[in-house]
């Protein structure tokens, strides 16, 4: 009744005030439309008019802030099923020179991410993309378990695009070194992280190159290199192997203006360097800047000799939806509410630890412990968006053994994101 009464009003506005587009939730009712210009600006406040007037009769939807969901989304058999296998012949050129003939010296050769709705040198990129399950890249790099083929979806951006990058990666790492004479394009989807992926390798006996990407938007995802002999065993020193795993992350097409922040160091060959998205929050008066381990790029560098070793990339963009005047919780406020939820105990100020931090929120394992999930299944999908958290971190001394709990609880809902 309501809903006809504002299609009779709107209907009754004079036909000069009708745009063609008109905003967005102000044309529910379905009128007619051609005109453009001002007219548009006074047709929208006439609606938004009738609108306020019915305010008391009309359901208007409003926008809901973020709160942790009561469930996560399983998925069944394999990380990845495939879809299919197809080999080409290696394109021309497969002699690890750039286009001038000359040696890589660490440069572009010309653009990476072209036509074909792909992600951009600057960073932009699609709305859900990742490199894998909880910053480990199980579908960036190709590996895994995968189901039998599957009915691929109608690609979007052809073998031929996904060809043609790989060989201009390759160049910018001075890794089209390959006497392989054919490669081989991989579709498949990623359970974990709910998308559509893309991987093309080349390989011989001896080395194997692979780049990946991500099917719709052409992302790339990650790239390694396997197989190259290790003959200068004498370490660069700190300063240039920084400045070459910088270089080589400004160089590939991964999202940019990510900050240097940590290197792992597994061997005397493999050394890797995590360029971080930061963000600040505001708490007790002081600013802080944070690091999201989830919008991150790694790269694998040889501190021997600056040689690339591989790369990949995570993308779960943060979510900070938090009202103007919504204050952060204190770290007491956060334990606290850790306590109230019922799924640790024991933790005080004195025996815990509190940092600000980001964090991928665990719906699948949460409703596992609270009680909410009821099914067989129990892998989950990774969650695709992240969020400012304090991280309580406790460990117990039981005398004959030790306990150790993480928790991590929202900045601003107080909810229990994930328990570890």
């Amino acid at each position: 009744m309501t809903n006809r009464l504002l299609m009779d009003m709107l209907a009754q506005i004079d036909e000069r005030y009708i745009i063609e587009a008109a905003p967005a939730g102000l044309m529910e009712a379905g009128a007619s439309t051609h005109n453009t210009g001002r007219k548009g600006i006074k047709y929208a406040l006439v609606v938004a008019a009738v609108i306020a007037t019915l305010a008391g009769a009309v359901s208007v939807a409003t926008y809901e802030r973020w709160h942790m969901p009561d469930h996560g989304e399983s998925y069944e058999g394999d990380t990845l099923k495939e879809h299919s296998i197809k080999e080409y012949p290696l394109p021309d050129g497969n002699d690890n020179k750039n286009p001038d003939g000359n040696e890589p010296d660490g440069e572009s050769s010309g653009e990476v991410a072209g036509d074909g709705g792909a992600a951009d040198k600057d960073g932009t990129v699609a709305d859900k993309d990742g490199g894998g399950a909880d910053g480990g890249g199980s579908g960036a790099n190709g590996s895994g378990d995968t189901e039998p083929a599957d009915p691929e979806p109608e690609p979007q951006i052809p073998d031929e695009w996904f060809i043609e990058q790989t060989v201009a990666i390759l160049r910018i790492i001075s890794k089209f070194d390959t006497d392989a004479e054919k490669l081989t394009v991989r579709r498949y989807k990623n359970n974990a992280d709910d998308r559509e992926e893309v991987s093309v390798k080349l390989a011989t006996e001896e080395q194997t190159r692979t780049v990946t990407f991500e099917a719709e938007s052409g992302m790339l995802l990650a790239a390694s290199t396997f197989g190259h002999e290790y003959t200068d065993n004498t370490l660069m020193s700190a300063e240039d192997a920084l400045r070459c795993a910088t270089e080589y992350y400004n160089l590939l097409p991964y999202p940019q203006g990510y900050e240097y922040t940590h290197l792992s160091k597994f061997d005397d060959h493999g050394w890797t360097y995590s360029f971080s998205k930061a963000a600040t929050v505001e708490t007790d008066g002081k600013t802080q800047t944070v690091y999201s381990d989830y919008e991150q790029v790694r790269i694998t560098i040889d501190p021997c000799t600056g040689g690339f070793e591989m790369s990949n990339m995570f993308y779960y963009p943060l979510l900070d939806d938090h009202a103007p005047d919504q204050k952060p919780l204190t770290a007491q406020q956060a334990l606290d509410k850790a306590l109230e939820s019922k799924l640790v105990s024991g933790l005080t100020q004195e025996n815990s630890t509190f940092e600000l931090c980001i964090c991928l929120p665990d719906p699948g394992k949460m409703s596992v412990y609270n009680g909410t999930y009821d099914g067989d299944d129990r892998k989950f999908k990774n969650y695709d968006i992240t969020r400012l958290a304090w991280k309580i971190e406790c460990k117990f001394n039981y005398g004959v053994a030790f306990g150790h709990i993480v928790v991590y609880v929202d900045l601003y809902t107080g909810e229990v994101l994930k328990l570890m």
